[in-house]
């Protein structure tokens, strides 16, 4: 343990980022960090570092980087750190549509999954860049409305809409190679949609772990919290008053700065009913790679129009798969395949 070098402490939305990198911190050291405790104090070592920042793009709005490890900060340090850019970024411009990576047209889109940012598709990147003779751009799309000011989108169709303006905007004609994970599969699905009734040709959409299933979504991955945002949480108000306040949460989604953690759950939740009240349409040109996390769903989307040689079962983890190999040479081998016409 380390000599106290700050005292801790701060803000409800330092104290909640504190918590959330508390648990990469245990993740990645096997060991408990209480909030005067620095990353190397406990042992931690630089190849330890880069693997918490890979396991933050999982787990938080405001992904760890690098530069908040300089000067070896407590984890309540850190916290300040992840707190002050989070807010930095709420009031920039909108964040819905990043480059992950510059390159040739046709570009790889990549969706979120619900409450989920870009960045959890950087270890995937240089593979989904590869290509023969040469390097494919890739854009990451989240919601409207999570790290930055901006409405949230009600419904699948609703984030279609706007996710496909943002990819004609930065590339106008297809073909376009779409990858989902999880819900940010059925936003691919429905963008997909809405590019064909445009006229462009879409050359593949890839599904990572997307469950036909909400419910299976609910049971295995919802954040442990009631309600919207768990802002109600173990609340003693009565079910109507919780009910109203989740409701007013949801109107001022995207537009209201609430703290990372409730911020990521709210939008997970949005996602979630976004989902129940969407209906699967065409599955044309679809792929879909599935863990051992989303069982009996090949069956499922089977019955949607996938054929069975399009659907593939791969290793890791709903949240880890982006950093599996494997994975990443069957996505790699799946797009360069469907834009040769291959696939």
């Amino acid at each position: 343990m380390t000599a106290v070098r700050r005292r801790s402490g701060g803000s409800a939305e330092r104290a909640a980022v504190r918590d959330e990198l508390a648990e990469v911190w245990t993740r990645v050291l096997s060991v408990r960090p209480g909030p005067d405790d620095t990353f190397t104090d406990l042992g931690g070592s630089s190849v330890q570092v880069e693997e918490a920042i890979a396991h933050s793009r999982g787990h938080l709005i405001a992904p760890l980087v690098t530069a908040d490890f300089t000067g070896d900060p407590t984890l309540d340090e850190q916290a300040g750190r992840v707190a002050r850019r989070y807010r930095a970024g709420f009031g920039a411009g909108d964040t819905a549509l990043q480059q992950l990576r510059p390159g040739a047209a046709p570009a790889v889109f990549c969706f979120a999954g619900a409450g989920a940012t870009a960045a959890w598709y950087l270890p995937l990147v240089a593979a989904l860049a590869a290509a023969p003779g040469t390097a494919r751009g890739v854009y990451g799309l989240q919601a409207h409305g999570l790290q930055s000011r901006a409405r949230a989108a009600w419904s699948v169709t609703g984030a279609a809409r706007r996710h496909r303006r943002a990819i004609t905007g930065v590339q106008p004609a297809g073909p376009y190679v779409l990858v989902g994970h999880s819900f940010g599969g059925i936003v691919a699905l429905a963008t997909a949609e809405a590019l064909r009734r445009r006229g462009h040709r879409i050359a593949q959409v890839v599904l990572l772990d997307t469950v036909v299933d909400s419910d299976l979504a609910l049971a295995r991955w919802a954040p442990e919290q009631e309600g919207f945002s768990g802002a109600t949480a173990g609340s003693r108000l009565p079910r109507p008053l919780r009910l109203l306040g989740d409701r007013a949460r949801a109107a001022g989604a995207g537009l209201v700065r609430y703290d990372p953690v409730r911020q990521k759950e709210l939008f997970w939740a949005l996602g979630m009913r976004a989902q129940r009240r969407y209906r699967i349409g065409d599955c044309a040109q679809v792929s879909v790679l599935l863990t051992a996390d989303a069982p009996g769903q090949a069956a499922l989307w089977q019955e949607l129009g996938v054929p069975e040689t399009r659907i593939h079962q791969v290793p890791g983890g709903h949240l880890s798969m982006a950093a599996e190999p494997a994975v990443a040479d069957r996505l790699a081998s799946i797009v360069t395949a469907a834009l040769r016409g291959e696939y």
